[in-house]
């Protein structure tokens, strides 16, 4: 009679189970939420802080390239077998951002703030200054991304694309796509995390063959930011 007992509850627990994927952390996500899995391919994760992340199918540490332009550049493995990705980070772009935001207009919307900032005459502004400043350090971690592509003997991708906080700003992503002289695509979930966890959740349920598959059938482009010279 037990074991009768304990074959049925068996049985409904079966009946009953549902799979549970336990994801991987913000960063692998992200990338895989952006696909940014294949060569030259870039990713800039932009929140509180920044990673402009790219993705390479060598490592330039076994290269003899110029060591300075692989300072402060972390080199890790990247999320598909023998690929690599080089990150280049901003500590804290969102950050100084959001302070100042909040010592001018703390009740104000993030997009309607930055408006706000680029209809002011650009003189003694400071959040303007602020923007433009922040939007060099991108500059520069892309520069340096492409001198090390040119010295691998690759080139740069046509856009790169971004997650987070900040990709959920269209104005302030206008105005970075002109500051950066990238053109600048968002998917169609700006919090690219979730994306990457439900490929990992599709793949795990056997619904694609590989995780490259999956990123390529659910990661979609719903907005494109290109350079617009008027805000300068």
């Amino acid at each position: 009679m037990v074991g009768l007992l304990k074959n049925d509850l068996t049985e409904k627990m079966n009946i009953n189970k549902v799979p549970v994927f336990a994801g991987a952390p913000d960063f692998i996500v992200a990338l895989l939420g952006t696909n940014t899995l294949s060569s030259g391919s870039i990713c800039d994760r932009a929140g509180s802080s920044e990673g402009i992340n790219l993705c390479l199918d060598i490592n330039p540490l076994t290269k003899n390239i110029n060591s300075n332009l692989l300072k402060d550049i972390r080199i890790l493995p990247g999320i598909l077998p023998n690929m690599y990705n080089l990150s280049y980070l901003i500590p804290d772009s969102g950050i100084r951002f959001s302070s100042y935001k909040k010592s001018i207009a703390p009740e104000m919307i993030y997009e309607y703030f930055v408006i706000s900032l680029l209809k002011k005459d650009t003189t003694n502004n400071e959040g303007f200054v602020l923007m433009c400043e922040i939007g060099k350090e991108v500059k520069q971690g892309l520069d340096r991304l492409e001198k090390i592509c040119l010295e691998l003997g690759y080139k740069m991708p046509y856009a790169i694309r971004t997650s987070g906080g900040q990709a959920q700003n269209h104005s302030w992503l206008s105005f970075k796509s002109t500051i950066i002289n990238y053109p600048i695509e968002v998917t169609t979930c700006a919090d690219s995390e979730l994306t990457g966890n439900s490929i990992l959740a599709w793949y795990g349920l056997k619904e694609f063959d590989s995780i490259q598959q999956a990123a390529n059938e659910i990661v979609k482009i719903s907005k494109t930011f290109y350079p617009n010279p008027s805000f300068l």
